[in-house]
């Protein structure tokens, strides 16, 4: 899955819609501002003004820890959202992770490497997480990871379900698989792409946005795996962000637009790819497993989707504690 998330200050100002957890989409107004968020498998991290951490999502039988945000964590600059758990880059570039519980789903990315070194971006994907430290080089932890890279010139990180990408300073993408049996082409980055200016990793696809605003996807080299997460809609143009979920892909335009395609059959369709009507002036957008967030330019955060029983967590369950007055 993706760890999309936005960067600038967001200052929530519209109205909550509740009673919804059911429906297709929630709308939350706070008095308060966020300046980043990251949508993992099933929940959801905000990052506030105040640097703390707020997560919801991950309930019932999903919760693996990866809502319990640390106590006393503070000043951090950075979220990603994995499949079971969570990361928080701290101001002084300490790397803190959480979730993960069960032997299920615990395969060591949680476990930080000791002296880390000062990390200056991360990235958290199903099983393993990702960190770059000033310097250039890059560490993985987790499944199928333990080589320590040391590539030059990355700028961006994404982090999918078992496979990585990195951005470089001169539009290259860089690609790590970390589970041979379930390679279906995620990692091979097709001949050609250049002049990339952002990435995202999903479930079994990747994409990449070119800097004249073409999207690029590849991946799910399976029936089983490819639900249309990979059919980039014709014509589709001006896009400036992507973010890839687990079965389905997103898309920002110039003008503030939400593009979605993929989760189209009976069996992975939750209406994360149903785009709520009227929604505009988007500035950044996350995708997790069967839900997916936007904010709008007046801070106005929109997340819709989940809208089977089976796969509810309250991911449409924005907390309380990050609206005025509450």
């Amino acid at each position: 899955m993706t760890t999309q998330y936005a960067r600038g200050r967001l200052f929530v100002t519209t109205l909550l819609l509740t009673g919804l957890l059911s429906g297709a989409w929630n709308v939350v107004a706070a008095q308060e501002q966020v300046i980043a968020i990251a949508a993992g498998g099933m929940h959801t991290l905000a990052l506030t003004e105040s640097n703390t951490v707020v997560a919801w999502g991950g309930t019932g039988g999903f919760d693996r820890g990866q809502t319990l945000v640390p106590e006393g964590l503070n000043s951090i600059v950075d979220i990603a959202a994995g499949h079971t758990h969570s990361l928080a880059l701290r101001r002084d570039g300490n790397v803190f992770a959480w979730g993960s519980f069960g032997d299920d789903v615990a395969f060591g990315q949680t476990d930080v490497p000791p002296n880390l070194g000062r990390a200056i971006a991360i990235g958290a994907g199903g099983g393993h997480s990702m960190a770059l430290l000033e310097g250039g080089r890059l560490v993985f932890w987790g499944f199928g990871t333990g080589d320590i890279t040391e590539p030059n010139g990355i700028i961006a990180l994404a982090a999918g379900n078992v496979h990585s990408l990195a951005l470089t300073q001169d539009g290259q993408v860089l690609a790590w698989q970390h589970r041979d049996d379930a390679d279906v082409g995620q990692s091979d980055v097709p001949a050609g792409v250049e002049n990339i200016v952002a990435i995202a990793a999903g479930g079994a696809h990747s994409l990449a946005l070119t800097r004249d605003g073409q999207v690029i996807a590849w991946g799910a080299q399976s029936d089983a795996l490819n639900v249309g997460q990979l059919a980039v809609p014709d014509g589709l143009t001006g896009v400036v962000d992507v973010a890839a979920g687990f079965f389905h892909s997103l898309a920002l335009t110039r003008d503030g637009q939400v593009i979605a395609w993929g989760a189209r059959d009976s069996q992975h369709d939750h209406g994360q790819s149903d785009v709520p009507a009227g929604l505009d002036d988007v500035i950044d957008v996350a995708a997790g497993f069967f839900h997916s967030v936007a904010l709008t330019r007046d801070g106005s955060v929109v997340v819709w989707g989940a809208q089977s029983e089976q796969v509810q967590a309250g991911q449409l369950a924005i907390p309380s504690t990050i609206l005025s007055g509450q």
